[in-house]
């Protein structure tokens, strides 16, 4: 048995989930651990996606005539202040639906220890969620269902699926053992 064998043993307690003929399968305990690294993710990038939100209907419709928004950086503090709690609660909510076909996603990829297929599969997963997901939230808040309602909501969209990619990249390096090297090895001759 490997140093990194050993490791993993002592990290989980139990056997290890990955075999030679299931190279990515994962434990619950890991996937609720990639789960909301996943939410930490989308939480980072929802910021700029509610000053894009704000700031750019704020710029376009300044002009002569048109009365204008005011100030875009106004706007952008103002998505800021009161779009924080929201996406808070309204992630968790995504969170929780979206968790289950996530789950489906991973298990199904169990078998290829390709890191680029899972990552750009999660992304794919991440991209449509979110489409999915902004035009419901449309749909609920305010009873219009057209592509205005996802196009308005892109950044978020854009928000999820790189969530979804990187968590699922940080998942994968988490728990890929690290290759034994004996002291004094690591040190490259001259």
């Amino acid at each position: 048995m490997s140093d990194s064998d050993a490791e993993l043993l002592r990290r989980y307690r139990w056997r290890n989930p990955r075999t030679e003929a299931e190279p990515m399968a994962f434990t619950f305990a890991e996937f609720v651990r990639g789960a909301f690294a996943t939410w930490g993710w989308f939480l980072l990038f929802a910021l700029p996606a509610l000053v894009v939100t704000s700031a750019v209907p704020a710029v376009f419709a300044v002009g002569p005539g048109t009365g204008g928004w005011g100030p875009w950086w106004g706007w952008a503090l103002l998505y800021l202040v009161y779009g924080i709690p929201i996406v808070l609660v309204v992630s968790l909510v995504a969170l929780a639906v979206g968790s289950p076909g996530a789950w489906l996603l991973g298990w199904c990829l169990r078998r290829s220890d390709r890191i680029r297929v899972h990552v750009i599969a999660f992304a794919g997963y991440g991209v449509a969620f979110g489409v999915m997901f902004a035009w419901s939230l449309g749909w609920m808040l305010s009873g219009r269902t057209g592509l205005d309602t996802v196009v308005f909501r892109s950044p978020f969209i854009a928000a999820s699926g790189a969530a979804a990619a990187l968590g699922r990249y940080r998942a994968i390096v988490r728990t890929r053992p690290k290759p034994f090297t004996p002291p004094g090895e690591d040190i490259p001759e001259e």
